[in-house]
């Protein structure tokens, strides 16, 4: 028997989180190299773990050979070959996507002497702050004086969402984007608003706005807070920390304004519910319950969603798991809670998108169109990846009405974040 311990590891301190790995060691050869006619294949699920680290978990395997180890984790795969002789212990280091990059400070803004503004456009959003006849100069330092910020802006709608305003400066909070910015903790009393509008309930506290608009040379970002998502009751060992900054790519373009939510519960299966791997995070998730169950009468998904009344958000991450997993068309015990969230949470546009989609599984084609056009109706979804549901929805109902009333917000979400942040280019005269 050969004892193959191993540790994942990550240098990105945001990167860490609980059972976020998913490691699969296949067997490929004996020692002489010739492949086996009935190869060895075990999966563990676990922790991304900060730096070095002892070993996190073990493979016991019958006989020695040539073995392919693969690590998925939220930002891709790694693979390693290793020959088994005896025991052996290994570190594997993994990271976010390199693809994009993250920078303190953003890059000079382009040359706006060479461009025509379309400055009744500007006028008409309320933007930006400052006087407008300064920047019709179209020097790039001016411009650079009132980019790269965050203010409140009304809330959009699949047919406002190009030309939502601003709120004015006395009436909402405006943040610098020059550095990345975190949200401070709401307390429980505008915790508890936030949780009452989800409910469609009216609150002694005006709920924290959602939206902000963030101002870049290039563009503008409508950029969805996900405050329902930071749990209402604070607890020692679940921290959740929500981060709005600027990002680039390598070579210096202006990406959309990054959302990112770290949660040491729920980010692993965030990560991988955007990324659309939806067979991984149910993976992730059957682990994550294990931890505290260990004999699980329904999945983690499952639990969350049953769960609803005290995480409504967390509730609509399980409902993406089931209704992208589900392998027949047959009802489940879970159907009634998707109908319960979609009820109870009218302000809530993606259990309503969830419930919808979830009829049109089930064959129901006048209940399907009905819920999905009222998660249309109550507004913009929270998770990006209800945009994609949604246009499946409308596709495969042929409601051409409404896939054109979607088209443009789901062509312009940024599907690499679990939730809505939309890029609208400047206008310019033509």
């Amino acid at each position: 028997m050969i004892d193959l311990r191993f540790a994942v590891v990550t240098e990105f301190p945001d990167y860490a989180a609980k059972r976020a790995a998913i490691v699969t060691v296949t067997q490929l050869a004996d020692l002489g190299g010739q492949r086996v006619a009935d190869p060895i294949r075990q999966t563990a699920v676990v922790d991304i773990m900060r730096g070095p680290q002892p070993e996190a978990g073990s493979f016991s395997l019958p006989n020695t050979g040539i073995y392919e180890i693969s690590v998925r984790h939220p930002g891709g795969i790694e693979t390693r070959e290793v020959t088994l002789s005896e025991d052996m212990a290994l570190s594997i280091s993994v990271g976010p996507n390199s693809a994009t990059t993250y920078s303190n400070t953003p890059p000079p803004p382009p040359f706006w002497a060479s461009r025509s503004i379309n400055w009744p456009y500007l006028e008409r959003l309320n933007l930006p702050s400052l006087n407008i006849k300064d920047l019709r100069l179209g020097i790039g330092p001016v411009f650079n004086h009132v980019s790269w910020i965050a203010r409140e802006m009304f809330p959009p709608t699949f047919e406002t969402y190009r030309d939502t305003p601003l709120k004015p400066l006395e009436g909402g909070a405006q943040y610098s984007l020059r550095n990345p910015f975190d949200f401070e903790e709401l307390p429980f009393e505008e915790k508890d608003a936030i949780y009452a509008g989800l409910r469609g309930w009216q609150h002694a506290y005006e709920p924290v706005s959602r939206w902000f608009t963030c101002i870049e040379p290039s563009a503008r970002d409508l950029v969805s807070i996900p405050w329902g998502w930071v749990p209402l009751v604070k607890h020692d060992d679940h921290s959740v920390r929500i981060e709005m900054k600027p990002a680039f790519s390598r070579s210096g373009h202006s990406l959309p304004t990054r959302v990112e939510v770290h949660d040491s519960r729920w980010g692993a299966l965030l990560d991988y519910v955007t990324a659309g791997r939806m067979a991984d995070a149910e993976r992730i998730a059957d682990s994550l319950l294990e931890v505290g169950h260990p004999s699980p009468a329904r999945s983690l998904p499952e639990w969350a969603l049953y769960g609803k009344v005290r995480d409504p958000m967390v509730a609509t991450l399980g409902g993406l798991i089931l209704v992208s997993t589900v392998e027949d068309g047959r009802a489940k015990t879970w159907d009634r809670w998707l109908q319960n969230l979609a009820h109870w949470y009218p302000g809530l546009p993606d259990g309503a998108a969830l419930f919808g989609y979830r009829r049109l599984q089930l064959g129901e084609i006048d209940q399907a169109k009905t819920w999905l056009r009222q998660s249309v109706q109550s507004g913009m979804p929270f998770f990006s990846a209800t945009f994609r549901l949604l246009a499946l929805g409308f596709s495969q109902l042929e409601d051409q009405e409404y896939l054109d009333k979607i088209s443009g917000a789901a062509a312009a979400v940024d599907t690499t974040q679990p939730f809505t942040v939309i890029r609208i280019p400047w206008r310019v005269s033509q």
